[in-house]
């Protein structure tokens, strides 16, 4: 059995080297992994810095992009490309830490679930180490969004989700939103594909205060986009027919 790990990247090039050393220590028990870096048009040397390391590891895998789309677009193209029976994908940070990685996968293949997604909402540490305005802007969208689609999970916004391969393969071939709107897609669509969608309760392992990083995330900007995209996910999905 074979694991993919898909990391989508973008300007990560503090961290990289770091991050691939750290997911190269991944222990699956006796199933192989591959890792794929899937970089969103970086302005800077974290592709170089993958594609370097590449050289004397046949698992690594690297997506170049020349124009940024999105991280939904980086990790649709990461698991197209994959070759995993499952599929993981999570941030570049690591928030989530690799036995976190590790537990869902196991959890995953042991109960042979279609989509199991974290939820820091199930862990009683969930939301640690966030900043207070994070953490609020955060919870009061989950539950602004689980209220307008229905999706029923606790926290569709979760950066560590795992799939089938033959699962995530179906639902994101039909997906095209590119940016942070793209869970819920991914979600919505497996819903509506019958997919048993589980939760798994995470922590926020490393978050970006302790990696003295500013997060991606513009709280009241991409939140009013997000709201936007979701709004046209749901009028879109209804008229998605799908092809067997």
């Amino acid at each position: 059995m074979l694991i993919s790990v898909i990391i989508p990247m973008y300007n990560e090039e503090a961290l990289i080297e770091q991050t691939v050393h750290r997911l190269l220590s991944l222990q699956f028990g006796e199933y192989d992994f591959e890792l794929i870096f899937s970089d969103d048009g970086s302005q800077d040397d974290c592709a170089k810095i993958v594609k370097k390391i590449a050289q004397n590891h046949s698992n690594i895998h690297l997506i170049e992009n020349k124009t940024n789309r999105g991280k939904g677009a980086a990790i649709r193209e990461g698991v197209l490309l994959a070759k995993g029976d499952f599929i993981l994908y999570t941030d570049c940070d690591l928030a989530y830490g690799t036995e976190q990685m590790e537990s869902i996968v196991k959890e995953a293949v042991a109960t042979d679930s279609d989509v199991l997604i974290g939820s820091r909402n199930l862990h009683p540490k969930g939301h640690d180490g966030v900043s207070s305005l994070r953490k609020l802007t955060s919870k009061m969208y989950m539950k602004l969004i689980s209220w307008y689609t229905k999706c029923g999970v606790s926290d569709s916004q979760s950066g560590l989700k795992c799939f089938k391969g033959s699962v995530a393969k179906d639902i994101f071939s039909h997906c095209i939103v590119n940016r942070f709107a793209f869970d819920l897609e991914v979600l919505l669509l497996g819903k509506q594909f019958g997919y048993t969608i589980s939760e798994f309760p995470v922590c926020i392992i490393h978050s970006d205060e302790e990696l003295n990083r500013n997060s991606k995330v513009h709280l009241i900007f991409d939140v009013i986009r997000m709201m936007k995209d979701v709004i046209k996910i749901k009028k879109r999905i209804k008229t998605i027919e799908r092809v067997e």
